[in-house]
């Protein structure tokens, strides 16, 4: 057997000191257990589910107003589960049991804007903002939908909603306008939340037009909230009918903090609506709820991140991505947030590193394909900034590639728990993640999520490590989705899920487990490629050509030609380098060797620039559904969406 060694061992005073030791210490005490390493402790969490998740709320000091009847109801119909039946609560409420005259948020942007608030301040925001929300008439179950960037006023207008039992939902300003109505009309919302203008790559974008259009196409908004932007006192207020109501923030901020409470709703009462890509259809409207979310995000938080309180935690993300309602959940735990809105290579690669220095972080949380762009360009951040403080950095959005787990221990830091994570908008939390108790394997995520049933299932029906198959869980587990907003009968939601194990959750994630104990990724299951029958995982291609120097990034999507499909690979190269067919050579060369013939692209194609998030997410689906001629409509969200058209004429695509 190949034995491989980690790249990174916890000693045993720091695993005795986490978060996840002294809970396994808490089960043995109350069930007079011996439980001594994760995997006791992982079997233990998924056999005793009820016992498990009843003695998390218990250490998290998780607060309900009224208790509950029963911690879970049919254990064993993952469609029918309930949690924590019969209680009443509130997300906010944990949050705001955090106080003093420390840091609570520090939000920065590319132009260099700081602002800081404590604990104390934060709880007064909330109180004032909520009350003004109230005026303005927003009760129990609205919808309050925001168009913003992420910045401290998005957090504390979420957290007013969730005091109030309001419903909060988020797109990224990024998005154009007709992907915003795509989401928002489908939910109906009573208020809109705006800011006039946001920058990004050094330019300046102005909103105003937007905002105008979605406040006139959305017949359910009665009232708009304008946020002004950091660099103006106070926005100009917007052209509106004299239907809407509009309030500027710096009026919310007014409204006195005397007679607010925090409004007790049941353990599942929706807490946020977030959606789908929408790549088979309209974007579907995921409902999540207050108790359901915090419970996990304080499980991975605490245990499996090791978050503590004044610790300081920082994701890139915008508003739109589940990372941030992961993020902002970090609160809860005690730490400070760090946000950031902007490029996180504007005006260039030292941008979120100088962050982490200067604001002490000791949490770091980015996109895979951003570490993967530093790695490209042998950009060295541990040869310009001293990083003390950073003792986790977080990936995800895609798998991390072997080459880039060195990359991260060579040239940002050595002793660091590096934790490529990975669950999805779905359940809002992860299913795989990082482990302060384990070691960490080149290529591998660490471990399966406690409290998770979490396996592969491959072709033959069956789970084995060292084979690849689609993930599944096949037990409930409390971030689940509520249900699916107008979807009374669960149809779509149960199709979303259940469609193919009608008792199994299938995530649509293609991957296996280690003789290690870690689990590695292959991709999203819908892009895997099939060419000639053979299912093939995208980062399987990806693994071997990141380690050509040319090659800068790369997708490969199936393309279905001649009643069959092929692999067709893009690239962008590194400045001064030229896609010849001796480096044609060479890809193929390496992947029929490292992987086998079935990986060898049948067309390998140079493009200046492939599409992305602003989250740095580089999108399969969106140029496998263009070079097939389908509808890409809904990926306007991309940075630059204007590129998938070229990918439709690429004369490449049209011979074989």
């Amino acid at each position: 057997m190949n034995v491989k060694l980690p790249l990174w061992t916890p000693d045993t005073i720091d695993i005795q000191q986490s978060h996840i030791f002294q809970f396994m210490q808490l089960i043995n005490k109350k069930k007079a257990l011996k439980l001594s390493n994760y995997n006791d402790l992982y079997q233990w969490s998924i056999q005793n589910r009820s016992e498990f998740w009843e003695l998390l709320s218990q250490y998290t000091d998780f607060p309900f107003f009224q208790p509950y009847h029963e911690v879970l109801t049919y254990p064993d119909d993952m469609k029918k589960s309930r949690w924590f039946t019969g209680s009443k609560i509130n997300y906010m409420h944990k949050i705001m049991m955090q106080s003093g005259k420390e840091a609570s948020i520090i939000s920065r942007n590319e132009q260099g804007y700081r602002k800081k608030i404590t604990r104390d301040e934060l709880n007064i925001l909330i109180q004032r903002v909520a009350n003004g929300l109230k005026s303005a008439g927003l009760r129990k179950g609205d919808r309050l939908a925001a168009y913003m960037p992420n910045c401290i006023e998005s957090v504390i207008a979420f957290l007013a909603c969730a005091s109030l039992g309001v419903i909060w939902s988020a797109c990224s300003t990024e998005f154009g306008v007709q992907t915003v109505l795509n989401r928002f009309k489908q939910i109906k919302p009573k208020a809109l939340l705006v800011i006039p203008s946001v920058y990004y790559k050094g330019h300046l974008f102005d909103l105003s037009s937007k905002i105008t259009e979605l406040s006139q196409t959305l017949p359910s908004v009665s009232v708009l909230i304008q946020v002004s932007p950091p660099d103006q006192p106070r926005a100009p207020k917007p052209q509106l009918d004299q239907s809407k109501y509009f309030i500027a923030w710096e009026e919310l901020l007014q409204y006195s903090e005397i007679g607010f409470s925090i409004t007790p709703v049941p353990f599942d009462h929706p807490l946020y609506i977030l959606y789908s890509s929408g790549t088979t259809g309209a974007p579907k409207c995921i409902v999540h709820g207050h108790g359901g979310s915090l419970l996990q995000h304080l499980k991975e938080h605490q245990l499996h991140t090791n978050i503590k309180p004044h610790d300081r935690l920082f994701y890139f993300t915008t508003c739109g991505w589940m990372m941030w309602n992961w993020l902002v959940s970090g609160l809860a735990s005690g730490a400070c947030l760090i946000l950031y809105d902007g490029s996180p290579l504007h005006p260039n690669m030292n941008t979120l590193w100088h962050i982490a220095e200067k604001e002490k972080i000791n949490v770091f949380g980015t996109s895979a394909n951003y570490l993967h762009t530093l790695f490209k360009l042998n950009y060295q951040p541990n040869q310009t900034f001293s990083l003390p403080h950073l003792k986790t950095i977080l990936s995800t959005g895609s798998p991390l590639s072997p080459q880039v787990f060195d990359f991260v221990y060579n040239s940002i830091k050595s002793n660091i728990l590096l934790s490529s994570i990975s669950g999805g908008t779905d359940i809002v939390s992860c299913f795989v993640l990082g482990n302060p108790m384990l070691p960490v394997y080149r290529g591998q995520i660490q471990c399966i999520g406690l409290g998770m049933a979490v396996d592969f299932l491959n072709e033959s029906g069956t789970c084995e490590v060292g084979r690849k198959g689609e993930l599944i869980c096949t037990k409930s587990f409390p971030s689940m989705p509520i249900k699916f907003w107008n979807d009374p009968k669960n149809e779509s939601y149960h199709q979303a899920y259940f469609a193919s194990h009608s008792t199994y959750w299938q995530q649509g994630d293609l991957g296996e487990k280690t003789l290690e104990g870690g689990i590695i990724l292959h991709g999203r299951s819908d892009c895997t490629l099939n060419p000639g029958g053979v299912r093939i995982g995208t980062a399987e291609i990806y693994e071997y050509i990141h380690q050509i120097p040319q090659i800068k990034e790369c997708l490969a999507v199936g393309q279905q030609w001649k009643e069959t499909e092929r692999i067709i690979l893009f690239v962008t190269l590194i400045s001064g380098y030229a896609l010849t067919s001796e480096l044609k050579e060479m890809i193929c060369k390496t992947l029929k060797r490292e992987a086998s013939p079935r990986h060898v692209p049948a067309k390998i194609i140079e493009v200046s620039e492939l599409p992305k998030t602003r989250n740095g997410k580089l999108s399969e689906t969106a140029i496998k559904l263009s070079i097939n001629h389908q509808s890409t409509q809904q990926f306007t969200n991309l940075e630059s969406p204007e590129l998938l058209e070229k990918f439709k004429s690429i004369p490449e695509l049209m011979t074989d």
